[in-house]
């Protein structure tokens, strides 16, 4: 009998169910051909949240940092495995969402209620959570291969065979590291898509459909909120995410910094050590970056979706 009732929650949520597939599908290659467009931003914006700043030297600026990555030809290092990483990482959260908002509708059209803000806050805040979770070795085998010095260990640049790599030299367990401060910023996609969806319902309530210049208007404004309240803890991941590697070669020479003791003493030792500025450090090429990424992610998340279904034959469902 337990065998019998699983199948029919798991229809009843609409788990596997051809519109979440687009969604999915849509929010994945709209976030691979957004990060292919700026890139190089992003790959400044990374370096000078994990550069020593002890160290003097062109990388305190961002002007810098890209003139550096340009002599070396390091500018568009690591960009086959992001977009690997952002395409999986991106397809698995928009279709939890997807099967999470469809719950509620279902719900709502059985005891007639209305919509309500809580529910695209809840469906990002799980979506998130379990994206995090599953995808978090990718992310930590991409930082790895886009912070790699061009005279140190030979990585491939393939995200899963990095990830098999890393498991195989530092155990299993170590490809989670930093998964507390991932969860963490969990908080970032929540507001992002809670601002996004707010200032998106109303409009399409009244025209029906979001315009390519709205959508990219309203990605870029809810992206800048998520971005500026969540940053200290975006640095402070991205210094964990390097802390093993990092440790381990201060082991073999016996020297190196101590390692942080998680998200608090990260964050703590950063303002003490280099100021508060520490803990914003590359914050105006991430503000490009994922300003950008996101706005040009959601103005193709809402062209491809509605290409998709309307080829599918569901474009009545869509906003027109």
């Amino acid at each position: 009998p337990g065998s019998s009732v699983l199948p029919v929650i798991v229809k009843g949520m609409g788990v596997f169910n051809a519109d979440n597939t687009a969604t999915a599908a849509a929010g994945s290659i709209g976030s691979v051909l957004a990060i292919s467009l700026v890139y190089p931003v992003d790959r400044v914006r990374v370096q000078l949240q994990i550069a020593n700043t002890a160290c003097k030297e062109d990388r305190s600026t961002p002007l810098g940092v890209c003139a550096r990555m340009f002599k070396e030809g390091t500018l568009y290092k690591g960009l086959y495995s992001v977009t690997q990483t952002m395409a999986v990482s991106n397809f698995v959260f928009f279709y939890i969402a997807a099967v999470i908002k469809l719950a509620f509708q279902k719900a709502r059209e059985r005891r007639g209620r209305k919509p309500s803000y809580y529910e695209p806050l809840v469906a990002s805040s799980v979506a998130g959570c379990l994206n995090m979770i599953l995808t978090e070795p990718l992310w930590r085998a991409n930082m790895i291969i886009s912070t790699a010095k061009p005279n140190g260990e030979q990585l491939s640049n393939d995200v899963f065979a990095t990830v098999a790599k890393l498991a195989q030299k530092d155990g299993v367990a170590s490809l989670w590291i930093g998964l507390g401060t991932s969860l963490l910023l969990v908080s970032n996609p929540i507001i992002q898509f809670f601002a996004y969806d707010a200032v998106k319902e109303p409009i399409v309530r009244r025209r029906k459909r979001l315009t390519g210049s709205q959508a990219f208007l309203i990605g870029a404004l809810a992206k800048t909120i998520a971005t500026i309240l969540t940053y200290p803890l975006q640095v402070a991941q991205s210094r964990l995410r390097m802390q093993k590697a990092k440790k381990d070669k201060a082991e073999s020479n016996g020297d190196g910094p101590t390692p942080y003791q998680g998200v608090g003493d990260c964050m703590i030792r950063i303002a003490q050590q280099e100021g508060i500025a520490g803990l914003f450090a590359g914050m105006g090429p991430k503000l490009v970056a994922t300003v950008l990424n996101a706005a040009f992610m959601f103005f193709f998340y809402e062209k491809i979706e509605y290409a998709i279904k309307k080829s599918m034959g569901r474009n009545k469902k869509l906003p027109q």
